[in-house]
């Protein structure tokens, strides 16, 4: 794994999966799949939560 990808993200930069699924009006289940099927991108915040990245959901919404 590279240093990226490693990177954690604050609350500032990314929303927790329930989050992100509210905005991209979807459930936290296909939020789940899309990250497990790397069509979106998950980091870790510093509490070791998986979060999605703002400009990830930003990303997804202008795929519409």
């Amino acid at each position: 794994m590279d240093e990226q990808q490693d990177a954690r993200l604050t609350e500032a930069e990314a929303v927790t999966i329930p989050q992100a699924a509210r905005t991209l009006g979807l459930d936290d289940y296909t939020v789940y799949t899309l990250i497990q099927r790397e069509r979106a991108q998950a980091r870790l915040s510093p509490s070791g939560e998986f979060v999605v990245p703002k400009d990830e959901v930003n990303r997804l919404l202008k795929k519409d």
